[in-house]
């Protein structure tokens, strides 16, 4: 796989921006209501009291928990984990080709809200895994996971369809906080943990791929990027989620849809 360029993330941006079949609004369900959540704008830290948001309907996921407002105020520079050890976690995108358009999707109308959903993110992670090499089958995957096909708090409030965390970098349109379910030493727990907002589904799906070519915990991950199942075992092994099920539960979702149609 070629190494990644400085605009790699503008890149991505245009391409899957074309793509990608719905924004800030089109997440929104009228049936469920947004859950318990702190929004810090991404230029400043505001020691401001930050508004809060009612709860909300929808199934739980691991990011769709509600937040006690008292547990967090505006966001500590102890949540931020960057490394600053010779060999840094977190590495910087060098550049890449540019992304071509033209990634075809199904132009047959849906057959159910499951299938539409798909056909909204495939396009996307199609191009997404031509630069980063992320298979599609496990982006896919992990968006019906992360967001409950679209409904969570996350999903519709802040577009991020990963559940990806704002622990070494905001968000474009900057921080969401909220209760986390995590998996500790076997128990279910609640820690309230930072995510990223983004002003579009389409740059969540481009810093999705950004994320695993950026962190060098991954890079085992992406010497299986042939390998959709594999893959989806090496980020989990790799503590890209602590619940012990999750690559179990990705692969149950790329079998049963048969994700691995929209791998390129």
């Amino acid at each position: 796989m070629p190494t990644p360029p400085p605009n790699l993330l503008h890149a991505l941006l245009a391409a899957a921006s074309a793509i990608v079949g719905f924004g800030s609004g089109a997440q929104s369900s009228p049936a469920a209501i947004a859950p318990s959540a702190v929004v810090a704008p991404a230029p400043a830290q505001s020691s401001a009291a930050p508004a809060l948001i009612a709860p909300m309907l929808t199934p739980r996921t691991v990011v769709d928990l509600p937040l006690d407002a008292q547990a967090v105020g505006t966001r500590q520079a102890s949540a931020v984990a960057v490394s600053t050890s010779a060999e840094p976690d977190v590495i910087a995108a060098e550049p890449a080709p540019a992304l071509s358009t033209a990634t075809a999707v199904p132009q047959r109308a849906p057959r159910n809200p499951q299938e539409a959903f798909i056909f909204q993110v495939a396009g996307g992670a199609k191009e997404s895994q031509k630069v980063t090499g992320v298979p599609s089958s496990v982006a896919i995957a992990q968006a019906i996971l992360e967001s409950s096909w679209g409904r969570s708090y996350l999903a519709r409030e802040a577009n991020n369809l990963f559940g990806v965390k704002a622990l070494t970098k905001d968000g474009p349109a900057g921080v969401v906080w909220i209760d986390a379910w995590e998996v500790q030493d076997g128990q279910d727990i609640n820690v309230p943990q930072p995510f990223r907002k983004y002003n579009t589904a389409a740059e969540s799906i481009v810093d999705h791929g950004l994320f695993f070519i950026e962190n060098r915990r991954y890079a085992s991950a992406l010497a299986a990027k042939d390998d959709g199942m594999e893959f989806a075992r090496r980020i989990a092994a790799a503590g890209y989620a602590t619940d012990p099920d999750y690559a179990p539960k990705l692969i149950a979702l790329m079998d049963r849809y048969d994700l691995y149609q929209w791998d390129v």
